[in-house]
Order: C-alpha cells, then sequence, then structure tokens
C-alpha cells in the first residue's frame, strides 16, 4: 500500500489526496494429516503390551510347572531317604547292630540313599539317611532324614514265614517253608513223594472240618473222561447240608498215558446236569496225576 500526501495547499485548489493500494494474493495450502503414520504407532504400542503381557504368562506357567516338578522329586527324596530308614533298621538287626551304613545305595532307576548310623550309648543309635534324585553327584532333589534306634533284648515272640487267609495252604510235594505259618484255613500237604516241609510253628486259626459234608469213595467201575481223540467230560452232583462256604474238594483220579491239564469247575444244578452257571474253577495239572488212583486237586485255595 503506498500513500500521497499532498500540502493544505492542494485541498485548496480542488486536489484531493490520493491513496493508492497494491493487493497481495496469499495462496495457502490445503493441511494434510498423516493418518497411517498414527495408526502403526498405536500397532506397535498395543503389540509391545501383548508381549509384555504373554511373557509374563509364560514366566507364571513356567514357574509353575518347575514348582510341580521340584515337588515331585522332594517327595520322591523323602521316600528314598525312609526306605534308607527302614533298611539301616533291618541290617541292624540282621548284624547284631555292627551294621555302619552305606553309601550310594542305589535303588532301582530312580535315586540312591545313604545312611550312616552313630552311636550315642550302648543302646542307642541314631540312623541319618539322606535320599539324591537321580544321583549324589548331580542331584535334583535331596532329603536327610534323623531317627534313633533302641535296642532291646526283648525277644520277639510271634514270627513267621507265611500268613494266608481262610482257604488255608495247600503244600505240594518237597514244598517247604522257612519259619512259622499262620493260617486261617487248613493246612494240607501231598503224602507221595518227599513230604513238605515246615521248620517252624504252624498256627491255624479255623480250617476245614474233620468230616466232610458230602463224600462218596466207593468205586465201583473206572470211568474215563478227558481223553485227547474223544474229548468228554465228567460231572458229579452233591447237596450240601448247610450253606457255609466249600472251602475243600477232594477228587480220587488216576491218568493213563499223558493227558493234557483239566479244568475242574463247580457249577449249579441244571435239571440234574451241570449248568452253565459256574460257581468256582480251578486247572487240574496233569503232572500231578499218577497212573494209581490217589486223592488230587485237594484245596479250594486253586479255585476261582
Amino acid at each position: 500500500m503506498k500513500i500521497v500526501y499532498s500540502s493544505p495547499f492542494d485541498f485548496a485548489h480542488g486536489k484531493q489526496l490520493s491513496v493508492h493500494s497494491k493487493t497481495n494474493t496469499v495462496n495457502r495450502k490445503p493441511l494434510t494429516v498423516n493418518r497411517s503414520g498414527q495408526m502403526m504407532i498405536i500397532a506397535i504400542i498395543f503389540l509391545a503390551v501383548i508381549l509384555i503381557l504373554s511373557a509374563a504368562l509364560f514366566t507364571s506357567v513356567a514357574g509353575f510347572l518347575r514348582f510341580g516338578s521340584n515337588s515331585i522329586l522332594r517327595e520322591q527324596a523323602t521316600h528314598l531317604a525312609e526306605a534308607g530308614v527302614d533298611y539301616a533298621i533291618w541290617q541292624l538287626n540282621e548284624t547284631a547292630g555292627s551294621y555302619s551304613g552305606d553309601i550310594n545305595k542305589a535303588v532301582g532307576t530312580t535315586g540312591t540313599f545313604t545312611t550312616n548310623i552313630e552311636d550315642k550309648s550302648a543302646t542307642l543309635k541314631e540312623i541319618t539317611s539322606t535320599g539324591y534324585i537321580p544321583n549324589t553327584t548331580s542331584p535334583r532333589a535331596k532329603k536327610t532324614i534323623k531317627v534313633k534306634a533302641t535296642i532291646t533284648t526283648t525277644s520277639v515272640s510271634f514270627r513267621y514265614g507265611v500268613q494266608v487267609g481262610d482257604l488255608g495252604l495247600n503244600m505240594e510235594e518237597n514244598s517247604k517253608v522257612t519259619g512259622n505259618v499262620y493260617s486261617n484255613g487248613t493246612i494240607t500237604g501231598d503224602t507221595g513223594g518227599t513230604k513238605p516241609t515246615i521248620t517252624g510253628d504252624a498256627y491255624v486259626a479255623a480250617g476245614t472240618a474233620a468230616v466232610p459234608d458230602q463224600e462218596n469213595t466207593t468205586q465201583t467201575t473206572e470211568f474215563a473222561f478227558g481223553n485227547q481223540n474223544d474229548r468228554e467230560d465228567a460231572a458229579q452232583s452233591f447237596v450240601p447240608a448247610n450253606t457255609s462256604p466249600i472251602n475243600k474238594v477232594s477228587l480220587y483220579l488216576k491218568k493213563v498215558g499223558n493227558p493234557d491239564d483239566a479244568k475242574v469247575k463247580i457249577a449249579t444244578d441244571g435239571g440234574g446236569k451241570p449248568s452253565k452257571t459256574k460257581i468256582a474253577e480251578g486247572t487240574l495239572k496233569s503232572s500231578k496225576v499218577t497212573a494209581t488212583v490217589a486223592q488230587k486237586f485237594r484245596s479250594a485255595q486253586k479255585l476261582k
């Protein structure tokens, strides 16, 4: 813009003040916003948050799994240490107290235990047992247990080598029990060949009745069964006089040649013949039957 000034004289003579202006044009470029760049920054921040949360979750899960695995290993090490204590007590009894301990005693492929015996007094010993998983060189778990064992002169009043239930014990030829036998059922043994032996005492809490409930020992004729070429079965019916469990069955047999093993079954009655409903079943070994008539398959312990 340009301003031209005229004196007052000029105004008096009819001259005017002229103002000349020049117009300047300003061209403005439109404002552009880069939205793709903003979205990229948001995506990176979101991804970083996801990665941080994933890393925290993975660390937590890994710690939980490691804790569970370590708990199992510590439990196994504890069992090994307890096994070492039991083993040490057994050895003290077997060696009259002279056992001093073991180093790296392996228990299968699970691990090892080490035991040490320390004399505290004439009648007191301290057993220290340490279990290692999987070994003492590089153990992943370790547990130490200390117990005190007292030495006494009290003898065990009742020790036995075999304990059996209500079906009793049937000892075959040349069998032997080293020790005592405690049985809730009858103890029987084969009389042919080398007789069975019990080196200790035999205790029977209850057993088979001395007189059979049902018995037929009269032999009138021979009846062949179980032939290899012509398979036949033989059956004998009986009706017990009471409802107590059957705990002994005796059969009088002999064999001809070398037959196969035979199945012995007790079944319910089906109109005068054995039904298909089994009460008990067992196997009669052919090798146990001789060529002369003798009592075999005597114990119901072999029946299922």
